[in-house]
């Protein structure tokens, strides 16, 4: 079960992100609303090499929504549930034994700040660099998922469902900086760092899974489940240009490094630690002329390089609604 305990730990790593990863903020009273489809899917993963072989085949449509308002002009609160839920979820796993697994349900929500410390309107004045950090508390939102009955049925051929994401409490850190080269163009660097607190065995199907099977073979329950940490890294090139009055075009070019550690279960390690490496272009379309501005945004992740992670591509889109208070 180790390979199914991998696949859907670097699931989570390329679950489609809220690409709010930017040092500019919002102005002081504006509200920013979010709504993020997503379409995941291929049939191959890097191996313990970094080598691209066949895999499982697997396909995810998920939505995310969130919200950020500017509490100043260098501080805004936000909450993001991006991931949001995964409603549509097929994963070739599993289904030798049991075809009738949904890989659906909650991800986690972020419900954080934001404090920009170099910049135009920041404590610290600048019009070439902006930085900004964040900082929140990262919430399981999959209320009432018992693992060790998914299993159950799982294991007795009846329906179950797995969920993509953790489901587990942890705290998260942010960082965003910004090198403006002029009004149409700059560069951002983003990072950030995801700890998530150990969970009890009924919480992860995975960990339910293993559990079964250790008792089976003669061996103790599974009690505890610690992923550790996921680490993002990335660089992203971002132009800019007005095309006419009130319409402004983007483009970008994130390329995102993305790791974890080993899983542990009962604080035994399961030798699956994940890298991931990808690019996804994209552009936008930003719409002021408008009784509430609105933003369009389409970006397609290509996985460029990896080890022990799936090589999903997706076509994440964007809608972002502008309001003033």
């Amino acid at each position: 079960m180790k390979k199914f305990l991998v696949v859907m730990i670097t699931l989570t790593m390329f679950a489609p992100m809220l690409m709010a990863d930017k040092a500019k903020m919002l102005p002081k009273g504006v509200l920013r609303l979010y709504f993020v489809p997503s379409y995941s899917f291929g049939d191959q993963e890097f191996d313990s090499d970094g080598d691209k072989v066949d895999g499982d085949e697997q396909s995810y449509f998920n939505l995310g929504i969130a919200a950020e308002y500017g509490i100043t002009d260098f501080i805004s609160a936000a909450f993001q549930w991006t991931p949001g839920y995964t409603f549509v979820g097929n994963n070739d796993t599993l289904d030798d034994s049991n075809d009738d697994g949904e890989y659906t349900g909650a991800y986690e929500l972020f419900a954080g700040a934001k404090v920009q410390v170099i910049g135009q309107a920041a404590p610290v004045y600048s019009e070439k660099f902006r930085v900004a950090f964040a900082g929140g508390i990262i919430i399981p939102m999959a209320f009432g998922y018992d693992a060790e009955d998914e299993v159950s049925n799982f294991m007795t051929g009846k329906s179950y469902q797995v969920l993509p994401s953790h489901n587990a409490y942890g705290l998260g850190a942010r960082f965003y900086g910004d090198y403006v080269v002029n009004d149409d163009f700059y560069l951002n660097l983003y990072s950030e760092y995801k700890y998530y607190f150990p969970v009890d065995t009924d919480k992860s199907f995975s960990a339910a899974l293993n559990s079964a099977y250790s008792v089976m073979l003669g061996g103790d329950e599974i009690d505890e489940i610690d992923y550790g940490y996921d680490l993002t890294l990335e660089v992203e090139p971002h132009y800019d240009v007005t095309v006419a009055e009130g319409i402004e075009l983007g483009a970008m070019l994130p390329v995102t490094y993305v790791m974890t550690p080993e899983t542990e279960l009962d604080g035994e390690g399961q030798d699956d630690d994940s890298k991931l490496l990808r690019v996804a272009p994209g552009v936008n379309v930003f719409v002021t002329r408008s009784l509430v501005p609105l933003e369009f945004s389409f970006n397609y992740r290509i996985p460029l390089w990896g080890e022990q992670a799936s090589a999903l591509q997706a076509a994440v889109f964007q809608v972002k609604a502008y309001m003033k208070f």
